[in-house]
């Protein structure tokens, strides 16, 4: 069985980048007030990231502000059910 290996974010503005993107989130994770997104690793993803931190990249800003209040609401909601 292949296992399937993850590349993890804290950065929203990556993971904002990376729907924009295509990709998708596999999963998150929030602990102490900090939401990691997760991302099934390939070498496009690998590309895309090398390519964000260069400054390298161009998205759609209207598809970039959508999927940041998706993620925003995804931060929102974990820093909620962690309250509770």
């Amino acid at each position: 069985m292949d296992t399937i290996e993850l590349i993890k974010t804290s950065d929203a503005n990556l993971a904002t980048t990376l729907l924009t993107l295509g990709f998708t989130i596999e999963g998150t994770d929030t602990t102490a007030n900090k939401t990691t997104f997760y991302f099934i690793q390939n070498d496009q993803l690998t590309q895309s990231i090398d390519r964000y931190w260069r400054g390298e990249l161009l998205v759609d800003p209207k598809s970039f502000g959508a999927y940041r209040r998706e993620i925003m609401t995804r931060i929102h909601a974990q820093n909620t059910q962690e309250l509770q």
